[in-house]
């Protein structure tokens, strides 16, 4: 069950927050083992997927919080990497669910002067959605690069549904061909084309600016860039952003608003950030970045994203972005005509490679690691701005709670901690420095986990709250409590725990685990009338009451129909509420 979907309407009630602060972050670690990450994409199609692009030639799958251990493509043998060559781009075409194909961007060849970039498209596997064609590759444009850098390597589609292409000038230093203010080639340019329109190759969109004008190639969209590495699209408003590294003295992020005409001139190789590359260059005759800052050493800019998440409403419309070498954080925004910076969070030693969104539009990035190796983080708080979005049966994953039921408790900022911290008893009233108040009365606590950023507190709701309709639920961390969320208080939620199979007793009697059969009685028992069926069977039920070693988990002895073995479809009722049905087996 993909629970992020069910309050993304909130995005709307949110957008207008005040930024009257800048975030404080702390990153969040979703995954390892990578080699070389340089490229993070959703595809946007109801799957929460990922899709990590390893610079040696591979893209890996991350599902369900786990990286899938084939890979989705591997181009090892078409692919020239290292350096800045190598798998360096992917994209994902509007309504990729039914299209099922892609776009990848790599360099193969030997080495300049035998060395290109190729734009192609593969198509997804008929049997597997979590394997490309290696053979269906159509390439979609191939384009000389005269020496071994400054490949570029972004893809992205635009809200106008035409593929944007961002080309570096080629390479050396200081632009030695004059790539970049040249009209008659794909080097240091952003391009835009159709690829989508079902002509192969590809289309020029009739509106590109320079359709029509012998003297600028039609493809072309904008034009002054050194190497754009990264750049994005606000999914909210479609404004482009451009991070292009500079040559020694300025890294720069470009922006050009939705609607633009294109044809916009970024100034290299005669300008370099807000300052002249060529002494004496005309600065007005080109267009400014929004915001640049001086290298002071070695530093190159990695573009990111817009915030468009709901787990920070604080953090909307903020530009956030980093710097390769110097393992910088910034984030940027815009009020009006102005534009303000900030530097956010310094990891000395982390080399930032590429940013990501996420199918709910947090924030993920990528670290090389000094042997190559690489991980996949997400950007949070540093401090809790614990906000639960969704409180849940722990068995079902239905929203809402029963007295003395196991209970998720999802949100942000939660945990500091990777993995699972469990309680060293049934349950503690505070645990990892994290409290759970179901409005005045504080919930034991069984776990608090962070699998892949996907932070929850596991909780036994307290038994006081069944009278009540809802009730407020709150996170606290080191003290500081976060936002409430209202949750439905159920007389009885009940549901089994597919996981827990159920035991046999002494006599012919099953012993099954299941949450939310309600309130308990003076004596610790179930209030409820609590019934298994079994294979279409009512059970008699020999016993209901808490366990001893579980928090928020029930045990229900029940008498085993006759003839009954093997897997078999079980559920619950409790208090007169059906439980999802599941398949168990019977010892």
């Amino acid at each position: 069950m993909r629970l992020g979907t069910l309050l993304l309407l909130l995005l709307s009630l949110t957008a207008a927050a005040q930024q009257t602060e800048w975030p404080r972050l702390r990153p969040v670690l979703v995954a390892g083992g990578f080699d070389r990450p340089v490229d993070i994409q959703s595809p946007r199609d109801g799957t929460w997927r990922l899709f990590i692009v390893e610079q040696t030639g591979r893209i890996k799958v991350m599902e369900n919080l786990e990286v899938r251990p084939e890979p989705f493509l591997d181009l090892r043998s078409k692919v020239i990497s290292g350096g800045e060559r190598g798998l360096l781009g992917l994209a994902f075409p509007p309504n990729f669910k039914e299209k099922r194909h892609f776009y990848v961007n790599y360099t193969e060849g030997r080495g300049a002067p035998d060395l290109r970039t190729v734009v192609a498209r593969y198509r997804v596997s008929a049997s597997d959605p979590n394997r490309a064609d290696p053979e269906s590759e159509e390439r979609i444009l191939v384009i000389d690069q005269p020496f071994d850098n400054h490949n570029a390597g972004q893809l992205a589609f635009g809200p106008d549904g035409y593929l944007y292409i961002g080309t570096g000038d080629g390479g050396s230093g200081g632009d030695p061909l004059r790539a970049g203010q040249n009209p008659l080639t794909l080097l240091g340019k952003m391009l835009r084309i159709d690829v989508e329109s079902g002509v192969t190759p590809y289309t020029i969109p009739p509106d590109n600016p320079f359709v029509g004008n012998p003297a600028v190639l039609d493809a072309i969209w904008s034009l002054g860039l050194r190497n754009p590495w990264r750049y994005s699209f606000d999914r909210h408003t479609g404004d482009l952003y451009i991070a292009d590294v500079g040559q020694n003295r300025r890294e720069e992020i470009n922006f050009e608003p939705t609607g633009s005409p294109g044809g916009v001139n970024y100034g290299w190789a005669i300008v370099e950030g807000t300052t002249c590359f060529v002494p004496g260059c005309n600065l007005a005759a080109f267009t400014a970045p929004v915001f640049d800052y001086t290298q002071n050493g070695p530093q190159s800019v990695t573009g990111g994203y817009v915030y468009r998440g709901w787990a920070h409403d604080e953090w909307q419309g903020t530009y956030f972005f980093g710097d390769f070498t110097s393992g910088r954080f910034w984030g940027l925004r815009r009020e009006g005509s102005q534009w303000s910076a900030q530097e956010l969070l310094r990891l000395a030693g982390w080399n930032i490679s590429a940013f990501g969104e996420d199918e709910d539009g947090e924030i993920l990035f990528a670290r090389f690691r000094p042997a190559g190796n690489g991980e996949i983080w997400k950007l949070a708080a540093e401090q809790p701005v614990t906000k639960p979005w969704l409180v849940v049966n722990a068995a079902s994953g239905e929203a809402g709670v029963s007295p003395g039921a196991r209970t998720n408790v999802y949100g942000w900022g939660i945990s500091n901690s990777t993995g699972f911290v469990n309680a060293p008893g049934r349950t503690a009233a505070e645990l990892d420095g994290v409290k759970v108040w179901f409005g005045d009365i504080a919930a034991g606590i069984i776990s608090v986990l962070n699998f892949g950023g996907s932070e929850a507190v596991v909780v036994e709701a307290p038994g006081g709250i069944g009278a009540l309709e809802t009730v407020d639920v709150t996170i606290e961390r080191n003290g500081v409590r976060g936002a409430t969320v209202s949750a439905e208080v159920r007389r009885a939620q009940p549901a089994l725990f597919a996981g827990l199979p159920p035991e046999a007793l002494e006599g012919g009697r099953l012993l099954f685990f299941g949450t939310g059969f309600g309130a308990l009685t003076a004596d610790g028992q179930c209030a409820e009338q609590v019934v298994a069926v079994i294979d279409g069977q009512r059970t008699d039920t020999l016993f209901c009451r808490p366990s001893e070693v579980m928090g928020g988990v029930y045990e229900l002895g029940v008498r085993r129909p006759d003839g009954v073995s093997g897997a078999v479809p079980v559920g619950i009722t409790a208090g007169g509420a059906e439980s999802p049905v599941v398949t168990m087996t019977l010892p």
